[in-house]
């Protein structure tokens, strides 16, 4: 779903207006949701790939801080997945094109795997990686909800277009709070 479609002028008003009318206790969960369908309006494939690296990075935080001689070790395994994955769909397509012009082939005929980058996985991925970084230099925290973690690796304002958020400042954020509607009219 594009900013400037039809469809998010509709899905805004209605995330926003609905946030604030359920229950407290509900408004997170609802803006993982909302999140989740808008990136999936992109494909559905994609939203898997952003749901495995939220589990991959909910679950190297805890690692990060439960295992007091491991942090390391934790940190370059979530590290590995988290980037890894990005590496993998950002320059598959280049490394193959690459290899079969050394190889004088066309490695990517007959039906060879063409690989399409999520949109937005730079964002996600790399905001992701900077609050594992950021554990594990005790700057803050592990988010131990993981809708709350979730809604904070999926954040769909920031999702395609950026920036890359910090977990301190955004992750504070994704607790449900009360309209302010001088915060609306400048």
């Amino acid at each position: 779903m594009l900013f400037n479609s039809f469809h998010f002028i509709i899905f805004f008003p209605v995330v926003v207006g609905l946030y604030y009318c359920m229950p407290r206790k509900l408004r997170t969960l609802w803006l993982l949701v909302c999140n989740i369908y808008f990136y999936a309006c992109w494909g559905l494939r994609y939203a898997l790939v952003l749901l495995f690296l939220t589990a991959a990075g909910y679950a190297a935080g805890l690692a990060i801080e439960n295992r007091k001689n491991h942090r390391m070790r934790a940190l370059a395994c979530g590290l590995a997945v988290i980037l890894g994955t990005f590496v993998f769909f950002k320059y598959f397509n280049f490394v193959i094109r690459n290899v079969g012009n050394l190889l004088h082939m066309d490695l990517t005929a007959g039906g060879a795997i063409h690989i399409i980058a999520p949109v937005g996985i730079s964002f996600y991925s790399l905001q992701m990686a900077t609050y594992l970084i950021d554990l594990y230099r005790g700057e803050m925290e592990a988010e131990h909800d993981f809708i709350r973690y979730a809604a904070f690796a999926s954040f769909f304002p920031s999702l395609c277009s950026g920036p890359i958020g910090r977990a301190k400042k955004l992750l504070p954020q994704m607790e449900p709070h009360p309209f302010d509607y001088e915060s609306v009219n400048p």
